[in-house]
């Protein structure tokens, strides 16, 4: 996910997210902070045993991506 961050709570409400893009400044700013951090974002999160988790699409290219 691109974004543009100004806070660390900003990255920490989207804890859970897959992948984020953040700022070297901001990792070590979160890397200084001594509270523990839950999970925000959770894409199931009242699992059903008998339902079926979809496989994640394979990564692609750059040039397959155009």
């Amino acid at each position: 996910m691109e974004a543009t961050f100004r806070k660390a709570d900003q990255i920490l409400a989207l804890t859970g997210c897959d992948r984020l893009t953040i700022y070297p400044n901001l990792l070590s700013e979160m890397q200084q902070l001594n509270a523990s951090v839950v999970v925000k974002l959770n894409p199931n999160p009242n699992p059903n045993p008998n339902q079926t988790v979809e496989p994640r699409p394979a990564l692609m290219t750059e040039a397959e991506f155009r």
